[in-house]
């Protein structure tokens, strides 16, 4: 085995492992912002929840006005929900051919590695006088000219 398909082998695991972190990296980062954005969404949703229970501390007898207060917060969190829901698939869209290119590099990566090993690997065997050794004995002749 040369220095040369060494190297080549070496550089290859480390493309390989550099695709796999920046991948993880992306996917991290992908997930914070959700995350971000459903916290700030809870947020809302619970100062906006925790208005309406004041209101209904400070004015228990105006019914009708805590009833409307009641529905408007409902509304506003359906519309909250639904737009949650539309980012949350918008991010999944956006970053699905991100994900996919990123995948790719992996894939590819990994290719070029386990090459540069089979050739890196090959080599070696060429070189062994070992190997030679036991492709010249009769004996292990025998055995692969038998096997099944």
């Amino acid at each position: 085995m040369t220095a040369e398909s060494t190297n080549r082998y070496v550089d290859a695991l480390e493309t390989a492992a550099g695709a796999v972190l920046d991948d993880l990296k992306a996917a991290r980062e992908e997930r914070a912002r959700f995350a971000d954005r459903l916290y700030t969404e809870m947020a809302t949703a619970q100062r906006r929840n925790l208005g309406v229970m004041r209101r209904f501390a400070d004015q228990p007898t105006d019914v009708a006005g805590n009833w409307v207060a009641l529905i408007d917060a409902q509304v506003q969190a359906q519309a909250q929900a639904f737009e949650l829901g539309r980012a949350w698939f918008e991010d999944l869209t956006s970053t699905g051919a991100q994900r996919r290119a990123r995948l790719e590099k992996v894939w590819n990566a990994n290719r070029e590695a386990m090459a540069a090993g089979v050739a890196a690997t090959q080599e070696a065997l060429a070189a062994n006088p070992v190997a030679e050794m036991l492709r010249a004995n009769p004996v292990a002749e025998f055995f692969r000219a038998t096997a099944v």
